[in-house]
């Protein structure tokens, strides 16, 4: 008997859900006509620039110039105005300005990035970013943690290579993102003439070249580099409070820190501020293993005790002491340190510490390649890191290729696709998924005759979900979204391009199978087959009843309006996506696929306990959010209305007195006249084992119990 009451429940939730719906695209479309464009919404590098951003992309460099060019970019200056000198080290830029990217939800995101003078990414920050990442690591790397670690990497090289850290994180809006870092970069770098690789590459240290200089050329060329810090800087950064508690120093302008820094490898340095005796009995010794002698001076001492800096008068002490080079880190702890009396050079400042640092050969230090010391000071989270970075004169390189010929080559360079690289990296993925998908189109396509074998359909079938989950889904993260499909849809409308989606490879073959199979056979085919969250409530589901949990079955008019709710949930999320595209982000947590396939439930309580819930409902209501809720499952559902085939067998008895597939249907897509709603239908095969079964089928067993009879008859 029909429960009145509950339809007429139904029927009011639908009605105030389409109401609500109405008010809320009228709301949305009202609000468009106050939104500022998306390009407005990218704040000028100009403004964005300021002291503490300046230290994140340049640690040591002080100075930036005004931001011009084509593209636009802001040289950054070392040593600041208090030497006098200005040398740049190095650009930085803003990858919304030079692009205007967009990702998956076609919202803009901001990244600003700075580059030395050899090609190579300095410092990454990233300033704004409103999108899902879809995929997971086991790490559990955040984007902002992956993007400011991409220190070190070659802008230049061709073709580009992803970062192992990074690679990890994966998933399309992370690559979307390294893509516009790396051609914004390589624009940068290609349009400021900056060092390829073809330069730097079998690049030599000139260490024979001398001619006289005094201090002041040695500082006007940046063969001598110096870090001077002071009480208010000092307090700027840690406060007041942190920075009394380090040093004695009280004044604003008096020194804490005053460093000087050289290579003194190349005679045109060593010679110079050594002396032909020192350089000789002390460094040229070292300089012939191939090891790379550093010479520090100044007023504070650098001990070989732990690699600490401290002042000898007022102790600062360092949390960490270290050089760094391209991602490489080089601790002052076990460097060979020795201390010298004083320095040759003419006009030099009178210093009470001089010190060589000698770095073996076989650490892999580079001397023709910028480098950073870092000093930390403070600690716990009130450490902060400042740096001075060392660039080598130009002149004490040997170029393996003259430069006017490398930047005729890096113009004329054909770079390819970066979704091509990303393909590549990942062939043998694409191997595994595309064995696999081969194996489903062959069971598919003998799906008549594999129904004969239930065992056979059943283990496979099986196995192939546990296959979907664990490898397509945990392993590879190619679990379709409906961020997928409404990215599509939002396409001629955006700033979208089909390289973004190339850059998910095991994702995009997915889906281009999922269309396919959607156009030829509907939706069953990635929902029933494909789909990880799909997998695991059905496998779940299984598990439940072995061990004898009652499963409820949804009356025939509740499932039915049920079905409804998805395409409600689909619309809206169209209606954001145009209107109010910034919260997209949130409204698609409607599906728990971001918490239970790509984040592994290492999310914050809510959408755990969102995802759990759903789950949980899936154990007596099989497909619970296939079936009711999900997005994906409308947009497919109304896609594969106009499929081209109609493969599963139905006979005329089906529906009329006979309604064993009806039964068997756990997700309740066979009608009581007898046929599949294939908007419903997960092709798991059931109703069509049920079909070639003599033993299950009423019109099969008697047409079996005829044909026995009448060999019992002939047999008499």
């Amino acid at each position: 008997m029909r429960c009145r009451w509950i339809d007429t429940w139904f029927r009011t939730c639908v009605q105030a859900t389409t109401g609500f719906l109405i008010l809320t695209v009228f709301w949305f479309a009202a609000g468009m006509a106050s939104t500022p464009a998306r390009a407005d919404t990218v704040v000028s590098l100009t403004d964005q620039l300021n002291p503490d951003l300046l230290a994140e992309l340049f640690p040591g460099a002080e100075h930036v110039g005004p931001v011009n060019g084509r593209p636009a970019a802001a040289p950054v200056f070392m040593e600041g105005e208090l030497d006098g000198f200005l040398t740049t080290v190095g650009y930085v830029f803003s990858v919304g300005e030079i692009l205007q990217p967009t990702g998956y939800t076609g919202q803009p995101f901001e990244v600003i990035v700075g580059i030395n003078l050899e090609g190579f990414i300095s410092g990454v920050v990233l300033a704004g970013h409103n999108e899902p990442v879809f995929r997971n690591t086991e790490s559990k790397i955040s984007l902002k943690e992956s993007v400011s670690g991409l220190q070190g990497v070659d802008v230049l090289a061709v073709p580009f290579e992803v970062p192992e850290r990074y690679a990890q994180l994966g998933g399309a809006s992370a690559l979307v993102l390294l893509d516009s870092i790396y051609r914004a970069s390589r624009e940068v770098a290609v349009s400021r003439e900056l060092r390829g690789p073809g330069e730097r590459e079998g690049r030599q240290l000139d260490t024979d070249q001398y001619q006289r200089m005094d201090w002041a050329e040695l500082r006007r060329i940046g063969a001598v580099r110096r870090l001077f810090l002071t009480h208010e800087n000092l307090a700027s950064v840690l406060g007041e409070a942190q920075t009394n508690s380090l040093t004695t120093a009280s004044e604003g302008n008096e020194a804490v820190v005053d460093l000087y820094v050289a290579l003194v490898t190349p005679a045109l340095i060593g010679r110079n501020l050594l002396g032909n005796d020192t350089y000789v009995d002390k460094a040229q010794v070292r300089i012939g293993d191939g090891d790379t002698v550093l010479l520090a001076l100044g007023d504070q001492a650098v001990s070989s005790d732990y690699g600490k800096i401290i002042n000898e008068d007022a102790s600062v002490p360092m949390s960490r002491v270290q050089f760094r080079q391209n991602g490489l880190v080089f601790p002052l702890d076990g460097l060979p340190i020795h201390e010298i009396e004083t320095i040759n050079a003419e006009n030099s400042p009178v210093l009470r510490r001089i010190l060589l640092l000698q770095i073996p050969n076989e650490l892999g230090f580079d001397a023709t390649r910028p480098w950073t010391l870092e000093l930390g000071i403070g600690s716990g989270d009130t450490e902060t890191v400042f740096g001075l970075t060392y660039v080598l004169p130009s002149l004490l390189v040997i170029e393996p290729l003259p430069h006017l010929v490398a930047i005729a080559d890096n113009r004329q360079q054909h770079v390819p696709p970066f979704w091509v690289s990303v393909w590549l990296d990942q062939k043998v993925g694409i191997v595994i998924v595309a064995a696999s998908l081969l194996v489903l189109l062959v069971m598919l396509t003998l799906q008549g005759k594999l129904a004969r074998l239930p065992k056979t359909i059943f283990w496979f079938r099986t196995g192939f979900l546990v296959f979907t989950l664990v490898w397509v889904g945990w392993y590879a993260g190619a679990q379709l979204s409906v961020m997928h499909l409404l990215s599509i849809i939002r396409a001629p409308f955006e700033n979208w391009s089909l390289g973004s989606l190339l850059l998910d490879p095991i994702t995009v073959i997915v889906m281009a199978f999922s269309v396919i199979g959607l156009i030829m056979l509907g939706r069953g085919v990635f929902c029933g087959w494909l789909c990880p969250f799909g997998a695991l409530q059905e496998l779940l589901n299984r598990a439940v009843r072995r061990l004898g949990l009652r499963q409820i079955h949804v009356p025939e008019p509740i499932n039915e309006r049920l079905w409804s709710l998805k395409y409600v949930i689909l619309v809206v999320l169209i209606g954001i996506s145009f209107f109010d595209a910034p919260h997209l982000a949130s409204a698609v947590e409607i599906e728990p696929f971001n918490t239970v396939i790509l984040y592994g439930f290492v999310r914050s309580w809510p959408y755990t306990l969102f995802a759990i819930a759903v789950l949980g409902a899936g154990l007596f209501v099989e497909r619970v959010f296939c079936r009711y809720m999900c997005p994906l499952g409308a947009g497919f559902s109304i896609l594969g209305h106009w499929r081209m085939l109609e493969w599963f067998r139905r006979r005329p008895e089906c529906g009329s007195n006979c309604h064993i597939c009806s039964d068997l249907c756990s997700v309740q897509a066979i009608g009581a006249d007898g046929n599949i709603n294939m908007n419903e239908c997960y092709h798991c095969l059931s109703c069509q084992v049920a079909f070639y079964d003599d033993k299950t089928c009423p019109p099969l067993m008697a047409r079996r119990d005829r044909r026995d009879r009448l060999l019992e008859t002939k047999t008499a």
